[in-house]
């Protein structure tokens, strides 16, 4: 079996972008600092399934898992959230109910489970663990990449977070987009939700999904930079 940082960049190559990870190194700083948190979905030799948060660098090494899908999550301060995104922060502070005192965010920055392994709830476990401990430091914000399957918006809309702005064109002009096809500029749209916790969640429009939500909430990383973005990032 692969170790589980080299997993882990397989399935971001074949869900987001082979631009979006490519350096097993990648995941360090996030098992590392303690307010950002790696989440993988392993399963055991011994029949063990389910999802745990890597805690140990040593984790990333392990090669007697197999490793279904991952999610990243983390707090992020003005500067570092610049950074995660396609989008400056200025514009954020602009044109949305985000405000400089909501800084550090909680920030659902990606998720991914293998395409062989859907319609199993993998992404749903996945979703339910990872995003849960972010209600407790709000404001949570996520970026839903807009693709055909709807499935990473349905998970937003499970959480009751709402819609607070809408980027056309959001991913950079390098960006290799399995949606629109490698060999095409990339022309996807993405959005960005929030639970503020306090009485903003009240003025902007709940999210508003077509569909039920499914029992496979893969959500999807944005990509783009080298520390790109969440559910949709840069």
């Amino acid at each position: 079996m692969s170790r589980v940082d080299n997993r882990l960049v397989e399935l971001s190559a074949e869900t987001t972008s082979p631009e979006y990870i490519t350096d097993p190194d990648y995941f360090v700083p996030y098992v590392r600092d303690p307010s950002k948190h790696v989440f993988v979905h392993r399963e055991t030799a011994d029949g063990v399934s389910g999802v745990v948060e890597l805690t140990e660098v040593g984790e990333l090494g392990r090669t007697d898992w197999t490793v279904d899908g991952f999610a990243i999550t983390g707090e992020f301060g003005p500067e570092a959230f610049d950074g995660q995104l396609s989008v400056p922060v200025d514009r954020l502070l602009r044109e949305t109910p985000i405000e400089d005192a909501d800084f550090p965010l909680s920030f659902f920055k990606v998720i991914a489970v293998d395409p062989a392994e859907r319609s199993r709830g993998i992404g749903t476990q996945l979703g339910a663990t990872s995003v849960a401990p972010l209600f407790e430091s709000p404001p949570v914000v996520v970026v839903a990449w807009i693709r055909e399957n709807p499935a990473n918006r349905r998970l937003v809309a499970q959480h009751g977070m709402n819609r607070i702005a809408f980027f056309e064109d959001y991913f950079p002009e390098d960006w290799e987009c399995p949606e629109c096809g490698f060999d095409a500029e990339c022309t996807c749209d993405a959005e960005m939700y929030a639970w503020f916790g306090d009485e903003r969640d009240a003025t902007v429009p709940s999210a508003d999904v077509e569909g039920e939500p499914g029992s496979d909430a893969e959500a999807e990383a944005e990509g783009g930079a080298e520390d790109g973005p969440g559910i949709a990032s840069h």
